[in-house]
């Protein structure tokens, strides 16, 4: 039960007016727990590849998208006002600060743990007889493969800071994109008067 409270954004029981700073509480809430799991994905993808848990780590990661959407549905239905402009900002203010939180892990990571396992991962991916012919037969040419690996070793000789700056631009741009699609999770949805409201 403890796991599972962990998904949702405690509301009140009632029904409160829209404002700003109520958005941007529920907006920070929501994005550290986003956040977490981006994170957790992103350690499994890491520490697990070639296993089977890359799998698992790439689905917790966009697991957090419905559980983001469902959050903020229950949101827009329980918020006066929240409508519009106004919930595609709570939902891009939420994907923020999911992003900060990443980075910030993500940064640590680098910094400390990282030890050229990552770049070493790609390498070995891309150079992997699977995705050599899975090229060939999708593109026909080796020069999509032959640019990636040559992007791979510009990363091996990258500083920290750099690297995190790659990151940085990766992650505002799916934070914009992923607003965009837990936006429509809001859609039909409809306000709960106070003694309809059930946690």
């Amino acid at each position: 039960m403890r796991v599972c409270e962990f998904f949702f954004v405690p509301l009140h029981t009632i029904m409160e007016m829209y404002d700003y700073g109520l958005s941007r509480r529920f907006g920070m809430a929501l994005g550290l727990r986003v956040g977490i799991m981006w994170i957790a994905s992103f350690l499994l993808v890491v520490y697990t590849f070639p296993s089977l848990f890359v799998d698992l780590g790439i689905g917790l990661g966009f697991l957090a998208l419905p559980l983001a959407g469902m959050n903020l549905r229950r949101f827009v239905q329980h918020v006066d006002g929240c409508v519009g402009f106004r919930a595609f900002w709570t939902s891009w203010f939420t994907y923020m600060c999911a992003m900060l939180v990443t980075t910030a892990g993500q940064y640590l990571y680098f910094a400390f743990l990282d030890g050229g396992r990552f770049v070493n991962n790609l390498v070995e991916m891309y150079s992997s007889k699977e995705v050599v012919e899975l090229n060939e037969k999708l593109i026909g040419s080796s020069n999509m493969l032959e640019q990636m690996q040559q992007s791979l070793e510009q990363m091996q000789g990258m500083s920290t800071k750099e690297t995190m700056m790659m990151f940085l631009f990766i992650n505002i741009m799916a934070a914009a994109i992923f607003s965009g699609f837990t936006m429509l999770f809001t859609i039909g949805a409809k306000r709960i008067k106070n003694d309809d409201f059930t946690m």
